[in-house]
């Protein structure tokens, strides 16, 4: 049900609170293949090809730091 009625707004506002500053932190630098250019459902963004992207491992690593609280 999630899925089918999620606007995404949650994710959002994460991205608003922690992600765009969390792009600027040195952990996150490292992530090199990692890249969150857009919010959810901005269609403006997603028609000029501004997409997020990642690595499988790289997102594994992302939660491993979250999880023991180094980011």
């Amino acid at each position: 049900m999630m899925v089918a009625v999620s606007d995404n707004s949650a994710t959002n506002v994460l991205i608003d609170r922690v992600a765009w500053k969390c792009q600027r932190s040195s952990r996150f630098a490292r992530l090199s293949h990692t890249r969150l250019r857009r919010k959810m459902m901005d269609l403006k963004a997603a028609g000029e090809g501004r997409e997020n992207i990642s690595t499988p491992r790289e997102m594994m690593n992302l939660l491993d730091a979250l999880y023991r609280a180094k980011c």
